[in-house]
């Protein structure tokens, strides 16, 4: 039996609650809002990390567009459930 590829493990970890969140944290956190600094070397790598967080979130979208989608959702109700207690 063949070892599983790096997309079939992702596979697996989004399709468990605590791996989607993992996920969509690894995500999140490397969305640089303002990716530009003074200096020109902290400006490239908050680019590049801009980059990698927007080439994973394609990757599992990809390889699995469902859990994907799942994500996303629980990603929304998340922030939704989090401005629902600050408002209240």
């Amino acid at each position: 039996m063949s070892e599983p590829t790096y997309e079939e493990d992702l596979e697996r970890v989004m399709a468990l609650g605590y791996g989607r969140r993992v996920l969509a944290r690894m995500i999140r956190d490397g969305a640089v809002k303002s990716p530009f600094h003074p200096d020109a070397a902290n400006t490239a790598y908050n680019l590049g990390l801009t980059q990698h967080s927007r080439d994973l979130d394609d990757l599992l979208r990809s390889i699995n567009g469902e859990y994907w989608l799942i994500m996303k959702r629980e990603e929304l109700k998340m922030e939704e459930d989090s401005s629902l207690e600050s408002s209240g």
